[in-house]
Formats: C-alpha cells, structure tokens, sequence
C-alpha cells in the first residue's frame, strides 16, 4: 500500500518536472553574490560543527578511557 503510494508520488513528480516549461527569469548580480556568500558561509559552518564535534567525541573518550588529550600534555 505505501509502497504504491510511493511509487505514484515519484513517477508524478518526475513526470511534473520533466513536462514544465523553462521560467523567463534571472538572478541578478547582487543576489547571486549573496547567494553565494550564504552557500560558502554553510559549508564552512557545517565543517567547523564537524571539526568541533568531534574534538568533543575525542575528549570525551579520552576522559572515559583515562588517556590524557593533545590539550591535557601541553
């Protein structure tokens, strides 16, 4: 049953993207810039949550194991 209904929702929306006609649009210079200032300020947010998070899985293991961290020897 969810299976169909699944099935239904992707084939219609392929088919509704496939068959719409091309927009009379743009992006003008300033918002394409702002646009792209947005796009690199998440890629570099979302790397350094990474890069945080997983400091914080390494201290918090190296607590819990009771070997001492790069920060703890200095």
């Amino acid at each position: 049953m969810i299976r169909s209904i699944l099935f239904i929702f992707i084939v219609g929306t392929v088919i509704y993207f496939s068959t719409t006609l091309p927009a009379s649009a743009y992006i003008d210079p300033g918002s394409g810039s702002f646009l792209l200032q947005i796009i690199g300020a998440a890629i570099v947010g979302v790397l350094f949550y990474i890069r945080s998070f997983r400091q914080w899985l390494q201290s918090l293991f190296s607590k819990k194991i009771g070997t001492k961290s790069k920060s703890e020897n200095e």
